[in-house]
Protein backbone atom coordinates (compact mmCIF):
# COMPACT_ATOMS: atom_id res chain seq x y z
CA UNK A 1 0.00 0.00 0.00
CA UNK A 2 2.74 2.51 0.80
CA UNK A 3 4.39 2.06 -2.63
CA UNK A 4 0.77 2.51 -4.44
CA UNK A 5 0.82 5.70 -2.63
CA UNK A 6 3.75 6.87 -3.46
CA UNK A 7 3.27 6.01 -7.30
CA UNK A 8 0.14 8.23 -7.10
CA UNK A 9 2.14 10.89 -5.46
CA UNK A 10 4.73 10.94 -7.78
CA UNK A 11 1.92 10.68 -10.88
CA UNK A 12 -0.09 13.27 -9.43
CA UNK A 13 2.98 15.96 -8.81
CA UNK A 14 4.16 15.42 -12.79
CA UNK A 15 0.93 15.74 -14.43
CA UNK A 16 0.52 12.23 -14.84
CA UNK A 17 -2.00 10.26 -13.70
CA UNK A 18 -3.11 6.60 -12.38
CA UNK A 19 -6.49 4.97 -12.10
CA UNK A 20 -7.51 4.12 -8.20
CA UNK A 21 -10.48 1.88 -7.30
CA UNK A 22 -12.39 4.71 -5.53
CA UNK A 23 -12.36 6.85 -7.95
CA UNK A 24 -11.46 9.52 -5.50
CA UNK A 25 -10.47 12.87 -6.76
CA UNK A 26 -7.20 14.39 -5.58
CA UNK A 27 -4.92 17.54 -5.71
CA UNK A 28 -1.20 18.84 -6.13
CA UNK A 29 0.25 21.73 -5.29
CA UNK A 30 3.37 23.37 -6.49
CA UNK A 31 6.03 25.92 -6.29
CA UNK A 32 8.80 26.15 -7.93
CA UNK A 33 12.03 28.76 -9.27
CA UNK A 34 13.07 28.86 -12.68
CA UNK A 35 16.46 30.64 -13.18
CA UNK A 36 16.38 31.01 -16.88
CA UNK A 37 17.65 33.75 -19.63
CA UNK A 38 16.18 35.01 -22.42
CA UNK A 39 18.18 34.71 -25.61
CA UNK A 40 17.54 36.69 -28.68
CA UNK A 41 18.23 36.20 -32.27
CA UNK A 42 17.33 38.58 -35.38
CA UNK A 43 18.75 39.38 -38.70
CA UNK A 44 20.16 42.30 -37.40
CA UNK A 45 22.10 40.72 -34.23
CA UNK A 46 22.03 38.74 -31.06
CA UNK A 47 21.74 39.80 -26.93
CA UNK A 48 21.37 37.60 -23.66
CA UNK A 49 19.64 38.95 -20.74
CA UNK A 50 21.02 38.53 -16.91
CA UNK A 51 19.18 35.38 -15.84
CA UNK A 52 16.46 35.51 -13.41
CA UNK A 53 14.04 33.75 -10.86
CA UNK A 54 10.68 33.56 -12.05
CA UNK A 55 8.79 31.70 -9.41
CA UNK A 56 6.07 29.11 -11.01
CA UNK A 57 2.65 27.80 -9.04
CA UNK A 58 0.92 25.56 -9.68
CA UNK A 59 -2.20 23.69 -8.96
CA UNK A 60 -3.51 20.07 -10.32
CA UNK A 61 -6.43 18.21 -9.72
CA UNK A 62 -7.46 14.12 -10.81
CA UNK A 63 -9.96 12.01 -10.93
CA UNK A 64 -9.62 8.67 -13.05
CA UNK A 65 -7.77 9.15 -16.23
CA UNK A 66 -8.22 12.95 -16.31
CA UNK A 67 -6.60 16.02 -14.83
CA UNK A 68 -6.51 19.64 -15.03
CA UNK A 69 -4.19 21.72 -13.92
CA UNK A 70 -3.19 25.59 -13.66
CA UNK A 71 0.23 27.37 -13.38
CA UNK A 72 1.44 31.28 -13.33
CA UNK A 73 4.57 32.24 -14.04
CA UNK A 74 4.62 35.33 -11.45
CA UNK A 75 5.86 39.05 -12.99
CA UNK A 76 9.56 39.11 -13.36
CA UNK A 77 11.70 40.86 -14.82
CA UNK A 78 14.83 40.50 -17.40
CA UNK A 79 17.78 42.89 -17.83
CA UNK A 80 20.69 43.16 -20.57
CA UNK A 81 22.83 46.38 -19.75
CA UNK A 82 20.52 49.40 -18.78
CA UNK A 83 17.42 48.13 -20.52
CA UNK A 84 15.24 45.37 -18.84
CA UNK A 85 11.80 43.49 -20.01
CA UNK A 86 9.24 42.22 -17.47
CA UNK A 87 7.37 38.61 -18.36
CA UNK A 88 4.57 36.90 -17.02
CA UNK A 89 2.72 33.74 -17.99
CA UNK A 90 -0.81 31.88 -16.84
CA UNK A 91 -2.00 28.25 -18.60
CA UNK A 92 -4.33 25.86 -17.65
CA UNK A 93 -4.09 22.22 -18.74
CA UNK A 94 -6.41 19.28 -19.44
CA UNK A 95 -4.94 16.08 -19.22
CA UNK A 96 -5.86 12.24 -20.23
CA UNK A 97 -3.85 9.16 -19.09
CA UNK A 98 -2.78 7.31 -21.55
CA UNK A 99 -0.83 4.38 -19.37
CA UNK A 100 0.19 4.72 -16.33
CA UNK A 101 3.35 6.78 -17.31
CA UNK A 102 2.57 8.82 -19.91
CA UNK A 103 -0.28 11.18 -20.30
CA UNK A 104 -1.42 13.66 -23.23
CA UNK A 105 -1.88 17.52 -22.64
CA UNK A 106 -3.87 20.16 -24.26
CA UNK A 107 -4.51 23.32 -22.85
CA UNK A 108 -4.50 27.35 -23.41
CA UNK A 109 -1.60 29.40 -22.53
CA UNK A 110 -1.22 33.71 -21.80
CA UNK A 111 2.04 35.30 -22.45
CA UNK A 112 2.32 39.00 -22.01
CA UNK A 113 5.73 40.91 -21.55
CA UNK A 114 6.32 44.94 -21.25
CA UNK A 115 9.23 46.93 -22.18
CA UNK A 116 10.61 49.16 -19.32
CA UNK A 117 12.86 50.86 -21.82
CA UNK A 118 9.68 52.32 -23.04
CA UNK A 119 6.47 54.36 -22.32
CA UNK A 120 3.55 51.98 -22.48
CA UNK A 121 4.67 49.13 -23.90
CA UNK A 122 3.12 45.93 -23.49
CA UNK A 123 2.88 42.84 -25.84
CA UNK A 124 0.86 39.79 -25.71
CA UNK A 125 0.47 36.35 -27.28
CA UNK A 126 -2.41 33.88 -26.92
CA UNK A 127 -3.00 30.46 -27.90
CA UNK A 128 -3.58 26.40 -27.59
CA UNK A 129 -0.81 24.12 -26.99
CA UNK A 130 -0.77 20.40 -27.04
CA UNK A 131 1.95 17.54 -26.13
CA UNK A 132 2.80 14.73 -23.81
CA UNK A 133 4.02 14.29 -20.09
CA UNK A 134 5.25 11.13 -18.36
CA UNK A 135 7.44 9.96 -15.52
CA UNK A 136 9.06 7.16 -14.46
CA UNK A 137 10.18 5.68 -11.26
CA UNK A 138 14.20 5.01 -10.39
CA UNK A 139 13.53 3.21 -6.86
CA UNK A 140 11.74 3.64 -4.05
CA UNK A 141 12.06 7.30 -3.63
CA UNK A 142 13.49 8.70 -7.13
CA UNK A 143 12.18 9.13 -10.49
CA UNK A 144 13.02 10.46 -13.69
CA UNK A 145 9.64 13.19 -15.43
CA UNK A 146 9.14 15.32 -18.64
CA UNK A 147 6.72 17.08 -20.35
CA UNK A 148 7.12 19.05 -24.07
CA UNK A 149 4.50 20.74 -25.69
CA UNK A 150 3.70 23.07 -28.53
CA UNK A 151 1.69 26.41 -29.54
CA UNK A 152 2.05 26.24 -33.14
CA UNK A 153 -0.17 29.73 -33.95
CA UNK A 154 -0.30 32.28 -31.00
CA UNK A 155 -2.48 35.35 -31.67
CA UNK A 156 -0.15 38.24 -31.00
CA UNK A 157 -1.17 42.18 -29.83
CA UNK A 158 -0.21 45.08 -28.21
CA UNK A 159 0.11 48.93 -26.79
CA UNK A 160 1.02 51.42 -29.71
CA UNK A 161 4.40 51.44 -29.04
CA UNK A 162 4.97 47.82 -29.75
CA UNK A 163 6.04 46.02 -33.48
CA UNK A 164 3.37 44.28 -35.73
CA UNK A 165 4.47 40.54 -35.36
CA UNK A 166 2.75 37.56 -37.31
CA UNK A 167 3.04 33.70 -37.02
CA UNK A 168 4.44 33.74 -33.13
CA UNK A 169 4.70 30.12 -32.27
CA UNK A 170 6.56 28.51 -28.63
CA UNK A 171 7.47 25.39 -27.83
CA UNK A 172 8.61 24.11 -24.45
CA UNK A 173 9.80 21.15 -22.64
CA UNK A 174 11.43 19.88 -19.41
CA UNK A 175 12.92 17.59 -18.18
CA UNK A 176 14.03 16.28 -14.66
CA UNK A 177 14.29 14.16 -11.68
CA UNK A 178 12.67 14.09 -8.13
CA UNK A 179 12.90 12.67 -4.76
CA UNK A 180 9.76 11.92 -2.94
CA UNK A 181 10.50 13.01 0.99
CA UNK A 182 7.22 11.12 1.90
CA UNK A 183 3.68 10.08 0.37
CA UNK A 184 2.61 13.48 0.13
CA UNK A 185 5.93 16.08 -0.94
CA UNK A 186 8.11 15.43 -3.68
CA UNK A 187 11.23 17.62 -4.47
CA UNK A 188 12.61 18.29 -8.14
CA UNK A 189 14.98 19.35 -9.90
CA UNK A 190 14.87 19.93 -13.72
CA UNK A 191 16.04 21.63 -16.89
CA UNK A 192 13.16 23.81 -18.89
CA UNK A 193 13.35 25.25 -22.31
CA UNK A 194 10.98 27.51 -23.82
CA UNK A 195 11.99 28.46 -27.77
CA UNK A 196 9.86 31.58 -29.51
CA UNK A 197 9.94 32.83 -33.06
CA UNK A 198 7.78 35.19 -35.26
CA UNK A 199 7.73 37.19 -38.31
CA UNK A 200 7.92 41.32 -37.19
CA UNK A 201 6.32 42.83 -39.84
CA UNK A 202 7.34 46.40 -38.68
CA UNK A 203 11.25 45.62 -38.99
CA UNK A 204 10.52 42.98 -41.66
CA UNK A 205 12.51 40.81 -39.90
CA UNK A 206 12.37 36.74 -38.68
CA UNK A 207 12.84 36.66 -34.80
CA UNK A 208 13.88 33.81 -32.23
CA UNK A 209 13.50 33.91 -28.42
CA UNK A 210 14.78 30.70 -26.60
CA UNK A 211 14.06 30.95 -22.17
CA UNK A 212 16.32 28.40 -20.41
CA UNK A 213 17.78 27.25 -17.10
CA UNK A 214 17.54 25.29 -14.10
CA UNK A 215 14.29 24.80 -12.61
CA UNK A 216 13.84 23.43 -8.73
CA UNK A 217 10.62 23.15 -6.48
CA UNK A 218 7.91 21.24 -4.12
CA UNK A 219 4.98 19.50 -5.11
CA UNK A 220 2.77 18.87 -1.95
CA UNK A 221 -0.23 16.19 -2.77
CA UNK A 222 -3.57 16.03 -0.56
Amino acid sequence: MKNNKLFLAIAIAVCSTVVMANDEINYSFSVKNWNNKISANTSTGSTTTQAANSPVIGFTARKGDYFVSSSSLLDSSYRSGTVWLGRKDFDVTLGYRYNSNISFIGGYKSLAFRDGSWTNYEEYHKGIYLGVAGFHILGDKTFLYGNYWNAPKMSSSGTSQVDTVNNFKLSNYELGTGYATSNSTQLTLGYRNQVATDYNVTRSRSEKFSLSGIIFGVNVNF
